[in-house]
Protein backbone atom coordinates (compact mmCIF):
# COMPACT_ATOMS: atom_id res chain seq x y z
CA UNK A 1 0.00 0.00 0.00
CA UNK A 2 2.85 2.38 0.80
CA UNK A 3 4.46 1.79 -2.60
CA UNK A 4 1.11 2.07 -4.32
CA UNK A 5 0.10 5.60 -3.38
CA UNK A 6 2.73 8.31 -3.24
CA UNK A 7 0.73 11.40 -2.38
CA UNK A 8 1.83 14.55 -4.22
CA UNK A 9 -0.01 17.65 -2.88
CA UNK A 10 0.90 19.56 -6.03
CA UNK A 11 -1.19 17.11 -8.05
CA UNK A 12 -4.04 16.87 -5.59
CA UNK A 13 -7.48 17.94 -6.76
CA UNK A 14 -9.84 19.57 -4.26
CA UNK A 15 -11.76 16.32 -3.78
CA UNK A 16 -8.56 14.37 -3.13
CA UNK A 17 -7.43 16.99 -0.60
CA UNK A 18 -10.80 16.64 1.15
CA UNK A 19 -10.60 12.84 1.01
CA UNK A 20 -7.07 12.81 2.42
CA UNK A 21 -8.19 14.97 5.34
CA UNK A 22 -11.05 12.55 6.09
CA UNK A 23 -8.67 9.59 5.74
CA UNK A 24 -6.18 11.10 8.18
CA UNK A 25 -9.06 11.57 10.64
CA UNK A 26 -9.81 7.86 10.37
CA UNK A 27 -12.99 8.36 8.33
CA UNK A 28 -12.04 5.95 5.53
CA UNK A 29 -15.59 5.21 4.42
CA UNK A 30 -16.39 8.90 3.95
CA UNK A 31 -13.08 9.44 2.14
CA UNK A 32 -13.92 6.69 -0.34
CA UNK A 33 -17.36 8.20 -0.91
CA UNK A 34 -15.69 11.44 -1.96
CA UNK A 35 -13.40 9.57 -4.38
CA UNK A 36 -16.10 8.04 -6.54
CA UNK A 37 -14.36 5.90 -9.19
CA UNK A 38 -17.11 6.21 -11.80
CA UNK A 39 -17.20 10.02 -11.57
CA UNK A 40 -13.43 10.22 -11.83
CA UNK A 41 -13.37 7.94 -14.87
CA UNK A 42 -16.19 9.90 -16.51
CA UNK A 43 -14.07 13.05 -16.25
CA UNK A 44 -11.03 11.31 -17.71
CA UNK A 45 -13.01 9.91 -20.64
CA UNK A 46 -14.66 13.28 -21.33
CA UNK A 47 -11.29 14.89 -22.04
CA UNK A 48 -10.85 14.62 -25.77
CA UNK A 49 -7.66 16.58 -26.58
CA UNK A 50 -4.44 15.74 -24.77
CA UNK A 51 -3.21 19.28 -24.26
CA UNK A 52 -0.96 19.84 -21.28
CA UNK A 53 -3.58 21.14 -18.87
CA UNK A 54 -5.76 18.10 -19.56
CA UNK A 55 -2.78 15.79 -19.03
CA UNK A 56 -2.29 17.41 -15.63
CA UNK A 57 -5.98 16.97 -14.87
CA UNK A 58 -5.72 13.29 -15.81
CA UNK A 59 -2.69 12.89 -13.55
CA UNK A 60 -4.67 14.45 -10.71
CA UNK A 61 -7.54 12.01 -11.21
CA UNK A 62 -5.25 9.00 -11.54
CA UNK A 63 -3.53 9.97 -8.31
CA UNK A 64 -6.97 10.18 -6.69
CA UNK A 65 -7.75 6.63 -7.90
CA UNK A 66 -4.44 5.32 -6.52
CA UNK A 67 -4.99 7.04 -3.19
CA UNK A 68 -8.49 5.55 -3.02
CA UNK A 69 -7.03 2.10 -3.68
CA UNK A 70 -4.53 2.67 -0.88
CA UNK A 71 -7.32 3.69 1.50
CA UNK A 72 -9.38 0.64 0.57
CA UNK A 73 -6.41 -1.68 1.18
CA UNK A 74 -5.70 -0.18 4.60
CA UNK A 75 -9.42 -0.51 5.37
CA UNK A 76 -9.27 -4.24 4.45
CA UNK A 77 -11.49 -3.81 1.38
CA UNK A 78 -9.44 -5.47 -1.37
CA UNK A 79 -12.37 -5.69 -3.81
CA UNK A 80 -12.78 -1.90 -3.69
CA UNK A 81 -9.03 -1.45 -4.05
CA UNK A 82 -9.07 -3.67 -7.11
CA UNK A 83 -11.85 -1.62 -8.70
CA UNK A 84 -9.91 1.63 -8.18
CA UNK A 85 -6.70 0.13 -9.53
CA UNK A 86 -8.45 -1.24 -12.60
CA UNK A 87 -9.75 2.27 -13.32
CA UNK A 88 -6.27 3.76 -12.85
CA UNK A 89 -4.84 1.27 -15.34
CA UNK A 90 -7.69 1.92 -17.76
CA UNK A 91 -7.01 5.66 -17.55
CA UNK A 92 -3.33 5.20 -18.42
CA UNK A 93 -2.11 1.82 -19.68
CA UNK A 94 1.49 3.01 -19.98
CA UNK A 95 2.30 3.14 -16.26
CA UNK A 96 4.18 -0.03 -15.29
CA UNK A 97 3.96 0.70 -11.55
CA UNK A 98 0.16 0.83 -11.64
CA UNK A 99 -0.03 -2.46 -13.55
CA UNK A 100 2.35 -4.01 -11.05
CA UNK A 101 0.26 -2.81 -8.10
CA UNK A 102 -2.87 -4.28 -9.69
CA UNK A 103 -1.09 -7.56 -10.47
CA UNK A 104 0.14 -7.86 -6.89
CA UNK A 105 -3.40 -7.37 -5.63
CA UNK A 106 -4.87 -9.86 -8.13
CA UNK A 107 -2.30 -12.43 -7.03
CA UNK A 108 -3.25 -11.75 -3.41
CA UNK A 109 -6.91 -12.16 -4.40
CA UNK A 110 -6.15 -15.46 -6.20
CA UNK A 111 -7.63 -14.15 -9.46
CA UNK A 112 -5.26 -16.00 -11.75
CA UNK A 113 -7.13 -15.54 -15.05
CA UNK A 114 -7.43 -11.77 -14.66
CA UNK A 115 -3.84 -11.66 -13.43
CA UNK A 116 -2.69 -13.25 -16.69
CA UNK A 117 -4.29 -10.44 -18.71
CA UNK A 118 -2.60 -7.65 -16.77
CA UNK A 119 0.72 -9.51 -16.47
CA UNK A 120 0.89 -9.74 -20.27
CA UNK A 121 0.18 -6.00 -20.41
CA UNK A 122 3.13 -5.45 -18.06
CA UNK A 123 5.41 -7.38 -20.38
CA UNK A 124 4.18 -5.46 -23.42
CA UNK A 125 4.99 -2.01 -21.95
CA UNK A 126 8.14 -2.95 -20.00
CA UNK A 127 11.11 -0.72 -20.82
CA UNK A 128 13.77 -2.44 -18.71
CA UNK A 129 14.89 -6.07 -18.58
CA UNK A 130 13.98 -6.33 -14.90
CA UNK A 131 10.46 -5.12 -15.72
CA UNK A 132 10.16 -7.82 -18.39
CA UNK A 133 11.27 -10.33 -15.75
CA UNK A 134 8.66 -9.11 -13.27
CA UNK A 135 5.87 -9.24 -15.83
CA UNK A 136 6.81 -12.70 -17.09
CA UNK A 137 7.12 -13.99 -13.54
CA UNK A 138 3.50 -13.00 -12.96
CA UNK A 139 2.53 -14.63 -16.28
CA UNK A 140 4.17 -17.87 -15.14
CA UNK A 141 2.57 -17.66 -11.71
CA UNK A 142 -0.86 -17.18 -13.26
CA UNK A 143 -0.40 -20.14 -15.60
CA UNK A 144 0.75 -22.37 -12.74
CA UNK A 145 -2.23 -21.35 -10.60
CA UNK A 146 -4.48 -22.30 -13.53
CA UNK A 147 -2.93 -25.80 -13.61
CA UNK A 148 -1.02 -25.10 -16.83
CA UNK A 149 2.49 -26.19 -15.70
CA UNK A 150 3.95 -26.92 -19.16
CA UNK A 151 3.21 -23.38 -20.32
CA UNK A 152 4.46 -21.99 -17.01
CA UNK A 153 7.72 -23.92 -17.40
CA UNK A 154 8.75 -22.18 -20.63
CA UNK A 155 7.86 -18.77 -19.15
CA UNK A 156 9.84 -19.34 -15.95
CA UNK A 157 12.82 -20.53 -18.00
CA UNK A 158 12.75 -17.17 -19.81
CA UNK A 159 12.53 -15.36 -16.46
CA UNK A 160 15.53 -17.29 -15.12
CA UNK A 161 17.56 -16.42 -18.22
CA UNK A 162 16.74 -12.73 -17.75
CA UNK A 163 17.89 -12.69 -14.13
CA UNK A 164 21.02 -14.74 -14.83
CA UNK A 165 22.14 -12.00 -17.22
CA UNK A 166 21.16 -9.26 -14.77
CA UNK A 167 23.11 -10.94 -11.95
CA UNK A 168 26.16 -11.08 -14.21
CA UNK A 169 25.87 -7.31 -14.73
CA UNK A 170 24.80 -6.43 -11.18
CA UNK A 171 25.90 -9.27 -8.84
CA UNK A 172 24.47 -7.71 -5.68
CA UNK A 173 21.17 -6.48 -7.04
CA UNK A 174 19.10 -9.37 -8.45
CA UNK A 175 20.04 -12.37 -6.31
CA UNK A 176 16.57 -12.61 -4.77
CA UNK A 177 14.85 -12.52 -8.17
CA UNK A 178 17.19 -15.20 -9.51
CA UNK A 179 16.50 -17.39 -6.49
CA UNK A 180 12.75 -16.94 -6.96
CA UNK A 181 13.15 -17.94 -10.62
CA UNK A 182 14.95 -21.15 -9.65
CA UNK A 183 12.34 -21.90 -6.98
CA UNK A 184 9.49 -21.37 -9.44
CA UNK A 185 11.16 -23.75 -11.90
CA UNK A 186 11.48 -26.29 -9.11
CA UNK A 187 7.80 -25.95 -8.21
CA UNK A 188 6.78 -26.37 -11.86
CA UNK A 189 8.85 -29.55 -12.13
CA UNK A 190 7.16 -30.87 -8.98
CA UNK A 191 3.80 -30.24 -10.65
CA UNK A 192 5.06 -32.13 -13.71
CA UNK A 193 6.29 -34.96 -11.43
CA UNK A 194 9.89 -34.42 -12.49
CA UNK A 195 11.23 -34.53 -8.97
CA UNK A 196 14.94 -34.96 -9.70
CA UNK A 197 14.89 -31.92 -11.99
CA UNK A 198 12.96 -30.02 -9.31
CA UNK A 199 15.66 -30.70 -6.74
CA UNK A 200 18.39 -29.35 -9.04
CA UNK A 201 16.63 -25.97 -9.29
CA UNK A 202 15.50 -25.88 -5.68
CA UNK A 203 19.03 -26.54 -4.42
CA UNK A 204 20.23 -23.57 -6.47
CA UNK A 205 17.50 -21.47 -4.87
CA UNK A 206 18.41 -22.78 -1.40
CA UNK A 207 22.05 -21.77 -1.81
CA UNK A 208 21.07 -18.18 -2.64
CA UNK A 209 18.28 -17.98 -0.04
CA UNK A 210 20.54 -19.10 2.79
CA UNK A 211 23.04 -16.36 1.96
CA UNK A 212 20.32 -13.73 1.67
CA UNK A 213 18.65 -14.80 4.93
CA UNK A 214 22.02 -14.69 6.69
CA UNK A 215 22.53 -11.09 5.56
CA UNK A 216 18.94 -9.92 6.06
CA UNK A 217 16.74 -12.40 7.96
CA UNK A 218 13.82 -9.99 8.32
CA UNK A 219 13.43 -9.71 4.57
CA UNK A 220 14.41 -13.17 3.34
CA UNK A 221 13.64 -15.82 5.98
CA UNK A 222 10.13 -16.43 4.61
CA UNK A 223 11.57 -17.07 1.14
CA UNK A 224 14.07 -19.51 2.60
CA UNK A 225 11.28 -21.36 4.42
CA UNK A 226 9.26 -21.64 1.21
CA UNK A 227 12.23 -23.08 -0.69
CA UNK A 228 13.01 -25.52 2.12
CA UNK A 229 9.44 -26.74 2.11
CA UNK A 230 9.29 -27.35 -1.63
CA UNK A 231 12.68 -29.05 -1.63
CA UNK A 232 11.42 -31.31 1.13
CA UNK A 233 8.36 -32.18 -0.94
CA UNK A 234 10.53 -33.17 -3.89
CA UNK A 235 12.71 -35.42 -1.69
CA UNK A 236 9.57 -36.98 -0.18
CA UNK A 237 8.28 -37.88 -3.64
CA UNK A 238 11.60 -39.63 -4.32
CA UNK A 239 11.12 -41.58 -1.06
CA UNK A 240 14.14 -39.87 0.50
CA UNK A 241 12.20 -39.36 3.71
CA UNK A 242 14.99 -38.46 6.10
CA UNK A 243 16.17 -35.61 3.90
CA UNK A 244 12.56 -34.52 3.35
CA UNK A 245 11.79 -34.53 7.07
CA UNK A 246 14.91 -32.50 7.88
CA UNK A 247 14.12 -29.80 5.32
CA UNK A 248 10.41 -29.57 6.16
CA UNK A 249 11.22 -29.40 9.88
CA UNK A 250 13.62 -26.51 9.23
CA UNK A 251 10.87 -24.81 7.23
CA UNK A 252 8.40 -25.31 10.08
CA UNK A 253 10.84 -23.83 12.58
CA UNK A 254 11.24 -20.69 10.48
CA UNK A 255 7.52 -20.27 9.80
CA UNK A 256 6.71 -20.84 13.48
CA UNK A 257 9.11 -18.07 14.43
CA UNK A 258 7.71 -15.71 11.79
CA UNK A 259 4.06 -16.47 12.53
CA UNK A 260 4.63 -15.59 16.19
CA UNK A 261 5.58 -12.09 15.08
CA UNK A 262 2.70 -10.68 13.08
CA UNK A 263 2.28 -12.37 9.72
CA UNK A 264 -0.94 -14.18 8.87
CA UNK A 265 0.66 -15.11 5.54
CA UNK A 266 3.47 -16.95 7.35
CA UNK A 267 0.95 -18.65 9.65
CA UNK A 268 -1.01 -19.85 6.63
CA UNK A 269 2.16 -21.21 5.04
CA UNK A 270 2.90 -23.04 8.28
CA UNK A 271 -0.54 -24.65 8.15
CA UNK A 272 0.03 -25.73 4.56
CA UNK A 273 3.22 -27.62 5.36
CA UNK A 274 2.10 -29.16 8.65
CA UNK A 275 0.08 -32.00 7.12
CA UNK A 276 3.10 -33.07 5.05
CA UNK A 277 5.35 -32.96 8.07
CA UNK A 278 2.85 -34.77 10.29
CA UNK A 279 2.78 -37.65 7.83
CA UNK A 280 6.58 -37.83 7.83
CA UNK A 281 6.83 -37.37 11.58
CA UNK A 282 4.46 -40.32 12.10
CA UNK A 283 6.76 -42.63 10.11
CA UNK A 284 8.35 -45.02 12.65
CA UNK A 285 11.40 -45.37 10.42
CA UNK A 286 12.23 -41.70 10.96
CA UNK A 287 11.06 -40.64 14.40
CA UNK A 288 10.23 -42.35 17.68
CA UNK A 289 6.59 -42.60 18.70
CA UNK A 290 7.13 -40.22 21.62
CA UNK A 291 8.85 -37.63 19.47
CA UNK A 292 6.16 -37.87 16.82
CA UNK A 293 3.44 -37.27 19.40
CA UNK A 294 5.22 -34.15 20.67
CA UNK A 295 5.50 -32.77 17.16
CA UNK A 296 1.86 -33.48 16.40
CA UNK A 297 0.57 -32.09 19.71
CA UNK A 298 2.47 -28.84 19.12
CA UNK A 299 1.15 -28.68 15.59
CA UNK A 300 -2.46 -29.25 16.64
CA UNK A 301 -2.33 -26.37 19.12
CA UNK A 302 -0.94 -24.10 16.40
CA UNK A 303 -3.51 -25.24 13.84
CA UNK A 304 -6.44 -24.72 16.22
CA UNK A 305 -5.35 -21.13 16.90
CA UNK A 306 -4.71 -20.51 13.22
CA UNK A 307 -8.12 -21.85 12.18
CA UNK A 308 -9.79 -19.48 14.62
CA UNK A 309 -7.81 -16.54 13.24
CA UNK A 310 -8.50 -17.49 9.61
CA UNK A 311 -12.26 -17.77 10.22
CA UNK A 312 -12.26 -14.13 11.30
CA UNK A 313 -10.13 -13.02 8.36
CA UNK A 314 -12.23 -15.00 5.89
CA UNK A 315 -15.22 -12.87 6.85
CA UNK A 316 -13.28 -9.77 5.75
CA UNK A 317 -11.65 -11.25 2.65
CA UNK A 318 -13.10 -14.66 1.74
CA UNK A 319 -11.33 -14.89 -1.62
CA UNK A 320 -7.96 -14.69 0.03
CA UNK A 321 -8.45 -16.57 3.27
CA UNK A 322 -11.03 -19.30 2.57
CA UNK A 323 -8.48 -21.48 0.73
CA UNK A 324 -6.05 -21.09 3.64
CA UNK A 325 -8.80 -21.90 6.11
CA UNK A 326 -9.82 -25.03 4.19
CA UNK A 327 -6.20 -26.18 4.02
CA UNK A 328 -5.73 -25.55 7.75
CA UNK A 329 -8.88 -27.51 8.62
CA UNK A 330 -7.74 -30.40 6.41
CA UNK A 331 -4.39 -30.43 8.19
CA UNK A 332 -6.20 -30.32 11.52
CA UNK A 333 -8.42 -33.24 10.52
CA UNK A 334 -5.35 -35.23 9.47
CA UNK A 335 -3.61 -34.47 12.76
CA UNK A 336 -6.66 -35.44 14.83
CA UNK A 337 -6.92 -38.69 12.90
CA UNK A 338 -3.21 -39.41 13.48
CA UNK A 339 -3.67 -39.25 17.26
CA UNK A 340 -6.95 -41.22 17.05
CA UNK A 341 -9.28 -38.32 17.90
CA UNK A 342 -11.78 -39.23 15.19
CA UNK A 343 -14.61 -37.35 16.91
CA UNK A 344 -12.69 -34.13 16.21
CA UNK A 345 -11.32 -35.17 12.83
CA UNK A 346 -14.74 -35.54 11.18
CA UNK A 347 -16.02 -31.98 11.96
CA UNK A 348 -12.69 -30.51 10.80
CA UNK A 349 -12.85 -32.39 7.50
CA UNK A 350 -16.54 -31.57 7.05
CA UNK A 351 -15.94 -27.84 7.50
CA UNK A 352 -13.05 -28.03 5.05
CA UNK A 353 -15.19 -29.97 2.55
CA UNK A 354 -17.93 -27.34 2.66
CA UNK A 355 -15.39 -24.62 1.89
CA UNK A 356 -13.85 -26.65 -0.94
CA UNK A 357 -17.31 -27.20 -2.46
CA UNK A 358 -17.71 -23.42 -2.60
CA UNK A 359 -14.23 -22.94 -4.06
CA UNK A 360 -14.85 -25.59 -6.70
CA UNK A 361 -17.70 -23.53 -8.15
CA UNK A 362 -15.24 -20.80 -9.15
CA UNK A 363 -12.10 -22.86 -9.78
CA UNK A 364 -12.81 -26.59 -10.19
CA UNK A 365 -9.43 -27.33 -11.79
CA UNK A 366 -7.63 -26.15 -8.69
CA UNK A 367 -9.81 -27.58 -5.92
CA UNK A 368 -11.77 -30.64 -7.16
CA UNK A 369 -8.95 -33.11 -6.56
CA UNK A 370 -8.41 -31.77 -3.03
CA UNK A 371 -12.13 -32.06 -2.28
CA UNK A 372 -12.17 -35.65 -3.53
CA UNK A 373 -9.15 -36.52 -1.37
CA UNK A 374 -10.75 -34.96 1.71
CA UNK A 375 -14.01 -36.81 1.05
CA UNK A 376 -12.10 -40.10 0.93
CA UNK A 377 -10.48 -39.31 4.28
CA UNK A 378 -13.84 -38.33 5.77
CA UNK A 379 -15.46 -41.51 4.42
CA UNK A 380 -12.65 -43.65 5.81
CA UNK A 381 -13.14 -42.24 9.30
CA UNK A 382 -16.91 -42.81 9.09
CA UNK A 383 -16.27 -46.41 8.00
CA UNK A 384 -13.89 -47.06 10.89
CA UNK A 385 -16.49 -45.62 13.26
CA UNK A 386 -19.19 -47.89 11.79
CA UNK A 387 -21.18 -45.05 10.19
CA UNK A 388 -21.46 -46.84 6.86
CA UNK A 389 -24.18 -44.72 5.25
CA UNK A 390 -22.18 -41.56 5.87
CA UNK A 391 -19.06 -43.28 4.53
CA UNK A 392 -20.83 -44.40 1.36
CA UNK A 393 -22.13 -40.87 0.81
CA UNK A 394 -18.58 -39.45 1.05
CA UNK A 395 -17.10 -42.10 -1.26
CA UNK A 396 -19.86 -41.61 -3.86
CA UNK A 397 -19.29 -37.86 -3.92
CA UNK A 398 -15.55 -38.39 -4.20
CA UNK A 399 -16.03 -40.71 -7.18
Amino acid sequence: AARLARFDPALASSELTMAMQLYQEGKVGQALEVLDAEKIMARIKSRKALVEDLKDANRQDIQALLQAANMAITNLEPDKAQAYLEKAVEADTTQFSNLLALSMLLHYQAQSKLLLTYAKMMVSIAKKEEEVGIGKAYVGTSLLEQSRPKEALSVFEEVADIYKLLVEKYPQKFQYELSSSFRNLGIVHINLERFQEAIVYLQKSLTIDRELAKENPTQYLASLALTLYNTGLAYEELNRKEEAQELIQESINIYTKLSQQDSLENSSSLAKIFSDFAELANDPDIMSEEMSKDQIDDGIAMLENLASMLRKNAKVNPKRHLPNLANTLSSLGSAYWTIDQKDKAIPAYQEANNIYRTLCKENPERYLETLATNLNYTGSIHAVEGSYLEAISCFEEAI
